[in-house]
């Protein structure tokens, strides 16, 4: 071939090359025109920090929904999202706020009213999402499976960074970027998360099963937000944190179960924000921090309830059962089924399970 011969075939792949330029641009240029005219947000990923795979994942099933399909996206969800896009998030939020406010002198009651009315543009999409997700991604949502979709302005944001991460010796341990701390031995540390323990917390938090978007996102945000802590020291001296969960001030919420039947007349107003025990995490310290190695329910061998148990002066049958109640003896049969049996009794013989707290564990930024 001569090298005017292949000057020109070069000319020719440039031409073509250019002429495919052109054509993307084109095509994208209608895209982002489709995007604007549609009366429907748009959707932006971040994919910092998330699993490729796992994304992967998540994009292929966002392609396939299609805001205007009834099937998909029922009416009265429809408007909420046409809403958002002609009014922006914040308006559209200020505006459930607005008409809440109107129609309720209670302002709990309120932000109850504002929070339902705008409750689908948080939950809708993430529980479409979630329903499709194969099922070890259900199964064991975080840390690696980890997604928030939430409405910004007029768009649809979906990202999937869970937490800050480190590396050691043992493996990757996850922390909040608040950096909760805990004192033992005289030395500050903060708080880290082992993936098992995350999972295990996970399992246990939740009062529904199976574990559902908005409960995955509670999860979520108690690791991003929990700043308190309490340092512990088992009987046979594992360093450990007792971690509690706040009861809801809302008539009617389930966590109140616990305010209502275990304090009960103990209660007083003003005195503090109600919690109860959610659990305990055995601490190993690793990498300049005290790293929760896995999550135990109050009861569970080796935690302070397990030992007053043990201890009691009780009937061997009574012992075995209270033992028992606490092989499960998790949120779903405490709040939904209403046992609280044993917790009381935790409780009212030497391990307190409800206790006021200046202030709430979570704080949101």
């Amino acid at each position: 071939m001569t090298s005017r011969e292949e000057s020109k075939r070069q000319k020719k792949r440039r031409r073509e090359a250019k002429k495919n330029a052109l054509r993307v641009k084109e095509f994208q240029r209608r895209l982002s025109a489709k995007k604007r005219l549609s009366p429907y947000p748009r959707f932006e990923y971040d994919t910092l920090g998330g699993d490729p795979e796992f994304v992967s994942i998540v994009q292929k099933l966002i392609a396939v929904f299609d805001f205007a399909d009834s099937s998909i996206c029922p009416p009265h969800i429809q408007r909420l999202y046409r809403l958002q896009k002609s009014l922006g998030y914040r308006r559209l939020s200020n505006l459930f706020s607005d008409i809440a406010g109107d129609g309720c002198a209670d302002p709990i009651a309120a932000q109850v009213r504002a929070a339902e009315m705008e409750f689908p543009l948080i939950t809708f999409l993430g529980q479409w999402l979630f329903d499709r997700l194969p099922e070890p991604c259900r199964q064991y949502p975080l840390p690696f499976h980890y997604f928030d979709i939430r409405p910004f302005d007029d768009f649809v944001g979906i990202t999937f960074e869970f937490l800050p991460t480190q590396k050691t010796d043992s493996g990757t341990i996850y922390y909040s970027p608040l950096k909760p701390r805990v004192r033992f031995g005289g030395a500050e540390w903060t708080v880290a998360f082992s993936r098992h323990a995350i999972e295990r917390a996970c399992e246990r938090f939740t009062p529904v099963s199976p574990i559902n978007y908005l409960f995955f996102q509670m999860n979520y945000m108690y690791f991003r937000f929990c700043r308190h802590f309490e340092p512990i020291e088992f009987d046979d001296g594992q360093p450990a944190i007792r971690l509690y969960g706040q009861c809801d001030d809302i008539p009617g919420r389930e966590t109140q179960l616990y305010r209502n039947d275990i304090l009960g007349e103990s209660y007083k107003a003003g005195q503090g924000k109600v919690h109860y025990v959610l659990g305990y995490c055995p601490i190993a310290f690793k990498g300049g921090k005290a790293v929760a190695t896995t999550f135990l329910y109050p009861g569970y061998s080796g935690t302070p309830e397990d030992v007053l148990v043990r201890r009691a002066r009780v009937s061997s049958a009574e012992r075995e059962k209270l033992v028992q109640a606490a092989n499960n003896n998790n949120l779903h049969r405490v709040l939904s089924l209403g046992n609280t049996d044993v917790i009381k009794w935790y409780h009212d013989n030497g391990v307190p399970q409800v206790v006021q707290l200046p202030r709430g564990v979570l704080q949101v930024d």
